[in-house]
């Protein structure tokens, strides 16, 4: 079992130089919710953001990514409320509601809703089915709130699947709640997402243990920590976050709740979810720095989705049906399974498996992150999760192997005629035509039925060559990491449980450096996912110092992240604030620049609750 971390002190989620700062931030937080519900939280959940150093737009490919948690985080303060009858409260008696208020409360006003009830639970819900909806989303209403009903609806359906499997259910606490967060919203350091995860956090933590027995609440609540592993927490947070309408990989919400502080995360996601932490080594005399700018452009996933985040997701989920064909494969029992969510890492699998069985990654798509948390038990998932700990991922060579061999393939494939701007556009009927089907099957093949998008051409060949070289891309920077962390410098920190490595190699920084640039070009040339803006502040970081500067996020605005030698990053932050921000925005002339606008992270730690003694 790995749960969510429950801690009680401060010290064990914030380095010491932010503690100070951190204190006096929760000490903020729980006076408010005091003078707000008249009582103190009982615990504070905590999911952070997250930055990608490389590897964009391929986790809902099935390809591996490389992020950190940044230190900024979402918190939600949260009291459970149960009936005051107690003993004498039946659960259909019993309708839970849920008060929700934000520090910044002109910007995101209060909100009150309640959870659907079910009298009868043990019929409500089918053998690995999702059970009633609890709360109802509208996705077409842009509301903040949304983000904590997909996370608490989520939490639910997890509660569900695991009754209609033998497991008790809890009863359902009303909560009071208030949410802090210090990520910049709009710029690709996934705030969505750590509230989205948080909001799952939070309504597990605030579950009673205690099972009703004959439809009778408990009479008392113990304290508890949130005893499902991390995994199916990370899956359940990646499902809910459909729920608004965004096609999620992934990345985001596993980033926030499974990484350790003073590393980065290699994440797999297909056929299982996988995050391996690689630390980061240590270059005397400088070390490495991470420097996160804000392009001031807001990307809203949810109201570009269409034509932005969607769009590329089904680019490349056409693309990869249509690669299966051309490579023959496209008839296998596991590509026809996995419809309609064909992608390039399972196309990539089987064309290098034995016919009629699989090797490698390619094994089956009924794994964690596959097919997620389809009413196993805690027991059974243990067993899966010991077994996925043994088993050989695919060395660094064979990466390399089987990714620059794709690139070979896509270029054969889509070996179509470009335009005058040099774009390969190809028409809905001409992939219809390929795939021998009609438009309306690509539909649900894709998903497009489920997240609406608006196109009438798509460039496959330019999305996939991004897809193949960006993981390639990904592959390279692990390993260059890894080369210069000597096995004998590696070491388990027991009063932090964080990873440290050393290094002296002096090629570091370009090593590292030129992947990003590579990738920022890739971004820009074949995915269109980056804006004017964007390109402007990455030519103003790699002038300023940055060995290494490219757009993080989704993109089409947001931020960018630059490698940045420790010694150099206050000279770096100041030209950069001079040179972009007083230049472009004067009225921001007087701001910090430690600021939302640009400032250093180190790679912080993943989600817990905070659960002290005493408020």
């Amino acid at each position: 079992m790995d749960p969510v971390p429950v801690v009680d002190s401060l010290v064990d989620i914030y380095p010491s130089e932010a503690l100070p700062a951190q204190t006096q931030r929760y000490r903020h937080l729980v006076d408010e919710f005091q003078q707000l519900y008249d009582r103190p939280p009982a615990f504070i959940a905590r999911a952070p953001g997250r930055v990608n150093l490389i590897g964009e737009h391929i986790d809902y490919c099935g390809l591996p990514v490389f992020p950190m948690a940044i230190e900024r985080d979402c918190l939600i303060a949260v009291a459970p409320e149960h009936p005051a009858g107690t003993r004498s409260t039946s659960m259909a008696e019993w309708a839970p509601q849920i008060h929700l208020a934000n520090r910044l409360r002109d910007k995101f006003p209060r909100s009150t809703f309640q959870h659907r009830s079910c009298p009868s639970l043990p019929s409500a819900v089918r053998p690995g089915g999702d059970g009633p909806a609890v709360v109802d989303i509208d996705a077409t209403r842009h509301a903040w709130d949304n983000y904590f009903k997909c996370g608490y609806r989520g939490a639910h359906e997890l509660l569900y699947r695991r009754h209609s499997v033998g497991l008790p259910l809890p009863m359902t606490p009303g909560m009071l709640c208030l949410v802090d967060g210090d990520i910049p919203t709009g710029a690709g350091l996934s705030s969505s997402s750590a509230f989205v995860s948080c909001s799952v956090i939070a309504t597990l933590e605030a579950q009673d243990p205690t099972p009703h027995v004959d439809g009778k609440a408990p009479g008392s609540l113990a304290a508890r920590s949130v005893t499902i592993p991390r995994s199916v927490v990370t899956d359940v947070a990646i499902r809910s976050e459909r729920y608004v309408g965004v096609n999620s990989g992934g990345m985001d919400q596993t980033c926030s709740i499974m990484s350790l502080p003073n590393a980065a995360s290699f994440i797999e996601f297909f056929p299982r979810l996988r995050a391996t932490p690689i630390p980061f080594p240590t270059v005397t005399p400088a070390a490495l720095t991470f420097v996160i700018a804000n392009s001031l452009v807001t990307s809203d996933k949810f109201v570009t989705a269409p034509v932005c985040y969607n769009l590329r997701v089904v680019e490349t989920r056409l693309g990869a049906l249509m690669l299966a064909k051309y490579l023959g494969i496209d008839r296998r029992p596991r590509i026809l399974d996995a419809r309609p969510r064909v992608h390039y890492k399972l196309v990539m699998d089987e064309y290098f498996a034995p016919l009629g069985g699989t090797e490698g990654g390619g094994r089956g798509g009924n794994e964690v992150g596959a097919n997620p948390t389809t009413g196993d038990d805690n027991e059974k998932m243990e067993d899966l999760l010991k077994t996925m700990s043994v088993e050989a991922d695919l060395c660094t060579d064979a990466w390399v192997e089987r990714l620059t061999t794709m690139l070979d393939r896509c270029e054969q494939a889509f070996a179509i005629p470009a335009d005058s701007k040099g774009r390969t556009n190809l028409t809905r009927e001409a992939i219809a035509h390929y795939l021998d089907t009609n438009w309306a099957d690509l539909e649900s093949q894709t998903e497009m039925d489920r997240f609406p998008i608006h196109a009438d051409t798509f460039q496959v060949a330019e999305r996939a060559r991004h897809v193949f070289s960006e993981a390639l891309r990904v592959v390279q920077f692990r390993r260059i990491c890894q080369e210069h962390a000597s096995a004998s410098a590696l070491s388990l920190s027991p009063s932090s449980s964080s990873l440290s490595s050393t290094t002296d190699g002096t090629d570091l920084f370009h090593q590292l450096g030129d992947l990003m640039n590579q990738s920022q070009t890739s971004c820009r040339d074949d995915f269109d996912c980056s804006c004017p803006e964007l390109d402007a502040l990455v030519a103003v970081c790699r002038a300023a110092g940055a060995v290494g500067s490219r757009l993080t996020g989704a993109g089409w605005g947001g931020c960018t992240v630059s490698l940045v030698p420790a010694d150099r990053c206050e000279t770096f932050i100041r030209q950069v604030h001079r040179e972009y921000y007083q230049a472009r925005f004067p009225h921001l002339r007087n701001v910090d620049v430690q600021s939302d606008l640009i400032f250093a992270t180190l790679p912080g730690r993943g989600a817990v609750v905070y659960r002290p003694s005493a408020f």
